[in-house]
């Protein structure tokens, strides 16, 4: 949902960067790890500065880059799957580092964090989809179409059988 909003907004502000906090471990067990704080400064410094990644600067000098360059433009900023205070004080600690007009957006399953962080009135809480809906979702997503087959198709029902296994394991 948050790279949908990103997608569509992203042209009404003068810097925009959507930054993962957690990676694939690589295993190919839907692990996540974290990525280091440093590693996720330098994406927002290489963004903001179009590419010119300076991995020398101290973390100061990282925090200063990012207060300092965007303390007067126009801000779209998305910390996706945040779950570490110290993620939120790394990129988007102050409302003061960021121009006029600028918007943060943070995901995260912790409620207590964005509580901390946001106030209630901004805090928008995602629902799960219905069986049905997560059924849609899955076939456009990966067969571009709506699924399941029309019932008169020979194999409709071992069609939606097997893509309802697929939703009920990514849940």
């Amino acid at each position: 949902l948050a790279q949908v909003i990103y997608d569509m907004v992203l042209r009404q502000f003068e810097v925009r960067c959507f930054i993962s906090c957690k990676e694939e471990d690589g295993s190919g067990t839907n692990r996540r790890i974290y990525r280091p704080l440093n590693d996720l400064k330098n994406q927002f410094i290489s963004k903001i500065r179009m590419g010119m990644q300076r991995n020398f600067l101290d973390d100061n000098d990282r925090i200063s880059v990012i207060s300092r360059e965007l303390r007067h433009r126009k801000v779209f900023l998305v910390l996706d799957d945040v779950d570490r205070e110290e993620e939120i004080k790394a990129l988007a600690w102050s409302p003061d580092w960021f121009g006029e007009g600028s918007r943060i957006i943070l995901t995260s399953r912790d409620v207590h964090l964005l509580d901390r962080h946001a106030t209630a009135s901004a805090i928008y809480e995602v629902k799960l989809l219905n069986d049905n809906e997560a059924l849609q979702l899955f076939c456009m997503k990966v067969f571009k179409r709506p699924c399941p087959p029309s019932k008169g198709h020979s194999d409709a029902d071992l069609y939606k059988k097997v893509c309802m296994k697929f939703v009920k394991l990514a849940e």
